[in-house]
């Protein structure tokens, strides 16, 4: 039988187990994976735990096999998990995973971190240190990640610790893979689901959605359908507020409550074919649309849940993508071929009303480019807001070859890879064609009539990627176990990238085009000592590798010119980790541990080229590094590591209790002095990397008992708890400076208009509970039962500190809900 990847196989399953199982996930009752769980689902509560905790088959190593029998830092939620704890979406997730931290303003725009492996939160050129993972295909992007809709998902799995041999790029400190429920050709399953919440403070939510099985040639044919529409009801209010500088201009028409409110749709579409005994051939398609009308984030100055907006924030983001899926075997090696190809538009609107403010307050005096209101340098009062446009596709290629003898296990891969990535940003003010700014250009170059924009910039790169991996266990005895691994990696990149003023007409001036290129390889490896005390307990010792792909800047001056390089070369993470995987009390107490150590190791940041500081002495911007328009760009800058301890705790100390504790600690410091924005303020050796909080834990006690409706009857309640502790909002330690402060100065530190902001811990506590059988389940809940104001991200990025305000992203406010759940088969 060829291996089982991402819960499907190639041998036709037993019809009674699978059915089962389908009729089980779709319900929510119980794991969809295994047919003896699937039997279970259909009793009480009680008998499903009679063996104790149940077993989370995962397949991280490219492979099915127990969660418990990984060498590895795993953490998986199952569909049932994912039902009990109301996980819907990306920030679900991550509050529920100690060793991830998160940073995202709305649907789609997130970052995720593992281990403290955070460089600069605003970044937008550097590739992530984390990828992100649909069944077998690779979504990673950036500091954007898409954000499928956890509707119809067998299990989620977070895999901690650099995955580079069987993950590679991207997977420097972790990967989260979702995987989805596959067609099931041996019954006819469906089930529908309404959710519905509001709160005092927020907008009324709602959620539909859909899943219908299809089997349409018994044992060899099947067809899953899923399909959802949801709102999630804004909380944010936009209030009154008057323009930065002078306050002649207000906000008045856009004014209004509940500003944030997403529109999420989309579907899947899956068929499974099963060819014979030896081979399987899976089609699927999914599609999202999410459309956001403001971003989660409020300024306290202004009041709890409050800001000021000048221009309506939107957020449009709709993708897709295709995978075929093919596993046989032949000679008694199995094979597995995916290929995938994934689409996605963004479009966006930000009001950038405080930065252009702070760029016509300090620069309009001095250099008229920046006067983008009035018709002196007098009357400036400027708001403005900022357009993106973005497109990327990806196509992948992955073959697998693995075998499975009697005391070893090896599978041998290729990988292919060919993404693009376009953009185009423009920055406007409603008075610029009547400014003193389009004046000054328009005195020296013919106005082109084109785009009001006063900056253009576009970007086209093309990257090119393809890698061969390997992956080998060896069991000495039935103690003693060897796991080694390699990948090796070759990446290309090449970028058109230009700015403009596309206001006027200036050949040979504007625009200004660059064409980098880079390219670069190397290899990762991996190696794991276990040892199994008995059949529920071992230990083991890990040495993994991670790393980023290489890549070449958008430099606007000839490379001299600039204190960071222009091509910039991969970093590594090399971490070490202990572990221990134990179940105690036949089977009633499982207890997990993780120590780590991780050296990261000339890692990337994006961040502003040091040569944009003023010159001083005999320096001159025609021949030094200094003085140099800004230009964001992505650097090698030093070194850092993270120190930390995982724990999971489960127990089930009765037929009816499920209790759990999740808890991580890590100290996450550069480990060096260096650069990285102002040669004369270094970022010192022990400074805290950003968005990283030591302390984070979760807490969970469910009770569930048998009711008297129909066999299967039960109620259940349950308490969740998290907390995170704080965390710094970004690298260097900048004060901000306040325009009082400014003035009182007698002159301005650009720098420090933004801020180094400690974000404060917080705890958020939910309750929900219930009557579920194997047809119907009807759910109330509480989430944030104590109204906690999460300060998520604390974003200096628009130079709001410098007027006295703030940006805070934070959670949703305390809310109630119901949601009924029906199952048809």
């Amino acid at each position: 039988m060829a291996s089982s990847i991402g819960g499907g196989s190639s041998e036709p399953p037993a019809k009674s187990a699978v059915a089962v199982a389908v009729s089980a996930a779709l319900t929510g009752i119980a794991v969809p994976v295994q047919a003896q769980q699937a039997q279970q689902a259909e009793q009480p509560k009680k008998a499903q735990q009679a063996g104790g905790i149940e077993e989370i088959t995962v397949t991280a190593r490219k492979r099915e096999e127990s969660l418990q029998d990984v060498s590895a830092s795993i953490q998986a939620f199952t569909g049932s998990d994912l039902k009990r704890q109301g996980i819907t979406n990306m920030e679900d997730v991550v509050r529920f995973l100690p060793s991830v931290s998160h940073i995202g303003g709305t649907a789609g725009d997130n970052k995720i971190i593992f281990r403290g492996v955070s460089d600069n939160p605003n970044a937008f050129i550097a590739a992530s240190s984390a990828a992100l993972y649909i069944d077998e295909q690779p979504l990673t992007q950036f500091a954007v990640n898409p954000e499928p809709r956890l509707i119809d998902i067998e299990r989620v799995e977070a895999l901690a610790g650099p995955q580079g041999t069987l993950y590679g790029d991207s997977s420097q400190s972790g990967t989260l893979r979702i995987i989805t429920n596959k067609p099931d050709p041996t019954a006819f399953a469906a089930n529908a689901e309404v959710m519905l919440r509001s709160g005092s403070d927020s907008a009324s939510s709602y959620d539909v959605n859909g899943v219908l099985n299809l089997p349409l040639v018994e044992d060899k044919f099947a067809i899953r359908l899923v399909g959802f529409s949801a709102r999630d009801g804004g909380f944010i209010d936009n209030v009154l507020g008057y323009s930065p500088m002078q306050g002649t201009k207000d906000n008045s028409n856009l004014v209004q409550d509940n500003i944030n409110s997403v529109d999420i749709s989309g579907g899947r579409l899956s068929a499974k074919w099963f060819v014979n005994d030896k081979w399987s051939a899976t089609l699927a398609y999914i599609t999202q649309k999410s459309s956001a009308d403001g971003l989660n984030d409020y300024d306290p100055t202004v009041g709890d849940l409050k800001t000021v907006k000048f221009f309506k924030d939107t957020r449009d983001d709709d993708w897709s993508q295709v995978s075929l899926t093919l596993e046989g075997s032949i000679g008694g090696v199995d094979l597995v071929s995916n290929t995938s190809y994934f689409d996605r538009k963004l479009d966006y609107v930000y009001d950038r009303t405080q930065y252009s403010a702070y760029f016509n307050y300090n620069f309009c005096s001095y250099y008229a480019t920046y006067c983008w209101s009035g018709q002196t340098r007098y009357d400036q009062d400027t708001t403005g807001y900022d357009v993106q446009h973005q497109k990327n596709d990806r196509f992948t290629q992955e073959i697998r070859l693995s075998k499975t003898g009697d005391n070893y296990r090896w599978v041998l891969g290729a990988f292919y890879e060919k993404k693009h990535e376009h953009w185009a940003y423009r920055a406007r003010t409603p008075e610029f064609l009547d400014s003193l700014s389009y004046y000054y250009w328009t005195y020296f170059y013919a106005p082109s009539g084109v785009d009001p924009s006063w900056w253009l910039s576009a970007d086209h790169t093309t990257w090119k990627q393809w890698a061969v991996f390997g992956n080998y266990n060896y069991d000495f005895n039935d103690k003693w176990s060897l796991e080694v691994g390699l990948r090796y990696f070759d990446q290309t990149m090449d970028r058109t990238y230009f700015v403009d003023k596309p206001f006027i007409v200036a050949p040979g001036v504007w625009p200004d085009y660059t064409k980098p290129t880079g390219d670069n390889n190397g290899h990762v490896p991996k190696l794991a000592v276990t040892y199994r005390i008995s059949d529920d307990k071992m230990v083991y010792a890990l040495y993994s590798e991670g790393f980023r792909s290489g890549g070449a800047n958008r430099n606007r001056v000839d490379e001299s010119l600039t204190i960071f390089p222009l091509v910039y070369q991969p970093d590594k993470l090399k971490n070490y980790e202990i572990g221990t995987k134990t179940r105690w009390a036949e089977g009633r107490l499982q207890i997990n541990a993780t120590a780590f150590f991780g050296q990261w190791q000339n890692y990337q940041i994006e961040t502003l080229d040091p040569s944009f500081q003023p010159c001083t002495g005999s320096q001159t911007p025609q021949t030094d590094p200094c003085g140099q328009p800004f230009q964001v760009v992505v650097a090698n800058v030093g070194d850092a590591q993270q120190t930390g301890l995982e724990l999971e705790v489960k127990a089930a100390p009765s037929d009816y209790w499920d209790l759990g504790l999740n808890l991580s600690y890590i100290v996450a410091e550069t480990s060096e002095s260096f650069v990285v924005t102002d040669p004369d303020r270094p970022v010192p050796k022990g400074a805290r990397l950003p968005n990283v909080p030591k302390l984070k834990y979760g807490l969970y006690a469910q009770y569930t008992w048998p009711v008297g409706i129909g066999d299967s009857g039960e109620a259940y309640v349950r308490g969740q708890y998290t907390y995170q502790g704080d965390s710094v909002n970004q690298l260097e330690k900048f004060v901000p400076v306040s325009v009082a402060e400014a003035q009182a100065s007698g002159g301005t530190l650009t720098p420090q208009a933004r801020g180094w902001f400690v974000q404060p811990s917080y705890s958020i506590a939910d309750l929900r509970f219930g009557i579920r059988t194997a047809t119907w389940s009807l759910e109330g809940f509480v989430d944030n039962i104590g109204d906690e104001r999460a300060v998520l991200y604390n974003d200096d990025l628009f130079f709001d500190p410098f007027w006295g305000k703030r940006r805070v992203t934070t959670n949703r406010p305390r809310e109630y809900g119901v949601r009924l759940s029906y199952n048809w088969q």
